[in-house]
Protein backbone atom coordinates (compact mmCIF):
# COMPACT_ATOMS: atom_id res chain seq x y z
CA UNK A 1 0.00 0.00 0.00
CA UNK A 2 1.29 3.42 -0.86
CA UNK A 3 0.87 6.48 1.27
CA UNK A 4 -1.19 9.31 -0.16
CA UNK A 5 0.81 12.55 -0.11
CA UNK A 6 -0.55 15.42 1.94
CA UNK A 7 -1.93 18.28 -0.13
CA UNK A 8 0.64 20.97 -0.79
CA UNK A 9 0.21 24.33 0.91
CA UNK A 10 2.09 26.10 -1.89
CA UNK A 11 -0.36 28.03 -4.05
CA UNK A 12 -0.17 27.22 -7.73
CA UNK A 13 -0.99 30.44 -9.53
CA UNK A 14 -0.04 29.51 -13.10
CA UNK A 15 -3.54 30.03 -14.49
CA UNK A 16 -3.90 33.34 -12.69
CA UNK A 17 -0.67 34.55 -14.25
CA UNK A 18 -1.72 33.10 -17.61
CA UNK A 19 -4.91 35.19 -17.44
CA UNK A 20 -2.89 38.30 -16.64
CA UNK A 21 -0.37 37.63 -19.44
CA UNK A 22 -3.14 36.95 -21.98
CA UNK A 23 -4.86 40.17 -20.91
CA UNK A 24 -1.69 42.25 -21.36
CA UNK A 25 -0.87 40.58 -24.69
CA UNK A 26 -4.42 41.19 -25.85
CA UNK A 27 -4.18 44.89 -24.82
CA UNK A 28 -0.97 45.34 -26.82
CA UNK A 29 -2.37 43.48 -29.87
CA UNK A 30 -5.57 45.50 -29.70
CA UNK A 31 -3.54 48.72 -29.59
CA UNK A 32 -1.41 47.56 -32.52
CA UNK A 33 -4.41 46.55 -34.62
CA UNK A 34 -6.19 49.84 -33.91
CA UNK A 35 -3.09 51.84 -34.73
CA UNK A 36 -2.33 49.94 -37.90
CA UNK A 37 -5.82 49.45 -39.37
CA UNK A 38 -7.95 52.31 -38.13
CA UNK A 39 -5.92 55.35 -37.25
CA UNK A 40 -2.47 54.78 -38.65
CA UNK A 41 -0.86 55.84 -35.33
CA UNK A 42 2.03 54.21 -33.56
CA UNK A 43 1.72 51.40 -31.04
CA UNK A 44 2.85 53.67 -28.22
CA UNK A 45 0.12 56.21 -29.04
CA UNK A 46 -2.55 53.50 -29.08
CA UNK A 47 -1.56 51.77 -25.80
CA UNK A 48 -3.62 54.32 -23.87
CA UNK A 49 -6.42 55.34 -26.24
CA UNK A 50 -7.72 58.89 -26.22
CA UNK A 51 -11.27 57.73 -26.80
CA UNK A 52 -12.84 56.99 -23.36
CA UNK A 53 -15.22 54.40 -24.82
CA UNK A 54 -12.29 52.49 -26.28
CA UNK A 55 -10.45 52.72 -22.95
CA UNK A 56 -13.47 51.39 -21.05
CA UNK A 57 -13.97 48.55 -23.53
CA UNK A 58 -10.33 47.47 -23.32
CA UNK A 59 -10.38 47.76 -19.53
CA UNK A 60 -13.50 45.62 -19.34
CA UNK A 61 -11.97 42.92 -21.54
CA UNK A 62 -8.77 43.09 -19.48
CA UNK A 63 -10.75 42.51 -16.29
CA UNK A 64 -12.64 39.64 -17.94
CA UNK A 65 -9.38 37.90 -18.94
CA UNK A 66 -7.97 38.29 -15.44
CA UNK A 67 -11.28 37.14 -13.92
CA UNK A 68 -11.25 34.07 -16.16
CA UNK A 69 -7.72 33.29 -14.97
CA UNK A 70 -8.84 33.55 -11.35
CA UNK A 71 -11.91 31.40 -11.99
CA UNK A 72 -9.89 28.75 -13.86
CA UNK A 73 -7.36 28.67 -11.03
CA UNK A 74 -10.13 28.13 -8.47
CA UNK A 75 -11.64 25.30 -10.55
CA UNK A 76 -8.26 23.59 -10.94
CA UNK A 77 -7.50 23.97 -7.23
CA UNK A 78 -10.87 22.46 -6.29
CA UNK A 79 -10.30 19.56 -8.68
CA UNK A 80 -6.89 18.89 -7.11
CA UNK A 81 -8.41 18.98 -3.64
CA UNK A 82 -11.24 16.65 -4.67
CA UNK A 83 -8.75 14.22 -6.24
CA UNK A 84 -6.57 14.26 -3.11
CA UNK A 85 -9.64 13.72 -0.91
CA UNK A 86 -10.82 10.81 -3.10
CA UNK A 87 -7.37 9.21 -2.88
CA UNK A 88 -7.32 9.72 0.90
CA UNK A 89 -10.80 8.19 1.28
CA UNK A 90 -9.87 5.29 -1.00
CA UNK A 91 -6.77 4.62 1.11
CA UNK A 92 -8.85 4.82 4.31
CA UNK A 93 -11.41 2.41 2.83
CA UNK A 94 -8.68 -0.01 1.79
CA UNK A 95 -7.16 0.16 5.27
CA UNK A 96 -10.57 -0.39 6.88
CA UNK A 97 -11.34 -3.40 4.69
CA UNK A 98 -7.92 -4.89 5.34
CA UNK A 99 -8.29 -4.36 9.08
CA UNK A 100 -11.90 -5.61 9.25
CA UNK A 101 -11.02 -9.30 9.11
CA UNK A 102 -7.28 -9.64 9.36
CA UNK A 103 -4.86 -11.26 11.73
CA UNK A 104 -5.34 -14.43 13.75
CA UNK A 105 -8.80 -15.58 14.78
CA UNK A 106 -8.87 -18.00 17.69
CA UNK A 107 -11.36 -20.58 16.39
CA UNK A 108 -12.53 -23.85 17.94
CA UNK A 109 -11.30 -26.83 15.94
CA UNK A 110 -14.54 -28.71 16.63
CA UNK A 111 -17.53 -26.35 16.55
CA UNK A 112 -15.83 -23.44 14.69
CA UNK A 113 -16.84 -20.84 17.31
CA UNK A 114 -14.52 -17.83 17.62
CA UNK A 115 -13.14 -16.64 20.95
CA UNK A 116 -13.85 -12.95 21.52
CA UNK A 117 -10.83 -10.67 21.72
CA UNK A 118 -9.37 -10.40 25.22
CA UNK A 119 -11.91 -12.89 26.64
CA UNK A 120 -11.15 -15.83 28.94
CA UNK A 121 -10.89 -19.00 26.85
CA UNK A 122 -12.40 -21.15 29.64
CA UNK A 123 -15.70 -19.25 29.86
CA UNK A 124 -18.58 -20.34 27.63
CA UNK A 125 -19.77 -16.75 26.97
CA UNK A 126 -16.32 -15.89 25.56
CA UNK A 127 -17.07 -17.84 22.39
CA UNK A 128 -19.31 -16.75 19.51
CA UNK A 129 -20.61 -18.62 16.48
CA UNK A 130 -18.60 -17.76 13.37
CA UNK A 131 -21.71 -16.49 11.58
CA UNK A 132 -22.52 -14.08 14.43
CA UNK A 133 -18.90 -12.94 14.67
CA UNK A 134 -18.61 -12.11 10.95
CA UNK A 135 -22.12 -10.60 10.72
CA UNK A 136 -21.32 -8.25 13.63
CA UNK A 137 -18.12 -6.98 11.96
CA UNK A 138 -19.13 -6.87 8.28
CA UNK A 139 -22.26 -6.48 6.19
CA UNK A 140 -22.18 -10.14 5.18
CA UNK A 141 -25.35 -12.19 5.48
CA UNK A 142 -25.45 -15.96 5.73
CA UNK A 143 -27.74 -18.59 4.27
CA UNK A 144 -27.19 -22.21 5.17
CA UNK A 145 -27.29 -25.32 3.09
CA UNK A 146 -25.47 -28.66 3.08
CA UNK A 147 -22.52 -29.45 0.81
CA UNK A 148 -22.54 -32.78 -1.11
CA UNK A 149 -19.90 -34.41 1.12
CA UNK A 150 -21.80 -33.57 4.32
CA UNK A 151 -25.08 -34.60 2.72
CA UNK A 152 -23.57 -38.05 2.04
CA UNK A 153 -22.38 -38.36 5.65
CA UNK A 154 -25.61 -37.06 7.18
CA UNK A 155 -28.22 -38.64 4.93
CA UNK A 156 -26.42 -41.40 3.02
CA UNK A 157 -27.16 -42.22 -0.60
CA UNK A 158 -30.87 -41.47 -1.12
CA UNK A 159 -31.11 -43.87 -4.06
CA UNK A 160 -29.80 -46.91 -2.11
CA UNK A 161 -31.80 -48.19 0.83
CA UNK A 162 -29.79 -49.08 3.94
CA UNK A 163 -29.30 -52.83 4.33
Amino acid sequence: MSEVPAPSRVRDTRLLWAGLVVAVVWWVLEAGIHGWFFRGGSLVQELVPRDTHELWMRSLVLVLFIGFGIYAQLVVRRAHRARAEAERLGQALENALTHALSGFLPICASCKCIRLEGADANRQDSWQKIESYIAARTEAQFSHSVCPACEQVLYGDPLRPDT
